[in-house]
């Protein structure tokens, strides 16, 4: 039996993850399981969702800039799970390629946004002195 540091919960051999708390029982012992079974009998809690993070950092780039935000955001949280344990590291990579990509895209937008409001303030101030 491994006992949880954290409630006490006595759980089973081989357990990652407390059953009574959901604390990780072997942070610190230098234990990565890289292993995910998707059908829901895995080792984490939750499963990373790299490639629709990066998918949505492509897009941002190549097609629509609001997309960009969307991976910034989802790549954090993902690299939250993932630094805490819950989520398996195997893809990380995917995970911070996405959210650089997110985060380019956004500054790009942003950087648009405020030249259309300059062109647009130019031109008006330029035709209304005619």
């Amino acid at each position: 039996m491994i006992t949880c540091q954290t409630c006490g919960h006595a759980n089973t051999p081989g357990a990652v993850f407390c059953s009574q708390c959901a604390t990780n029982l072997r942070a610190g012992s230098g234990f990565v399981n890289a292993t995910y079974n998707a059908a829901g009998g895995g080792a984490y809690h939750y499963a990373t969702r790299g490639t629709t993070i990066l998918v949505l950092g492509i897009l941002s780039i190549v097609i629509c800039s609001v997309m960009g935000p969307i991976a910034w955001v989802m790549g954090n949280e993902d690299l939250r799970q993932i630094d805490s344990g819950a989520a398996a590291p195997d893809e990380r990579g995917t995970v911070q390629a996405g959210r650089i990509l997110g985060m380019i895209a956004t500054i790009l937008m942003i950087v648009s946004i405020f030249f259309v409001i300059f062109i647009v303030a130019a031109a008006s101030s330029a035709t209304s002195r005619w």
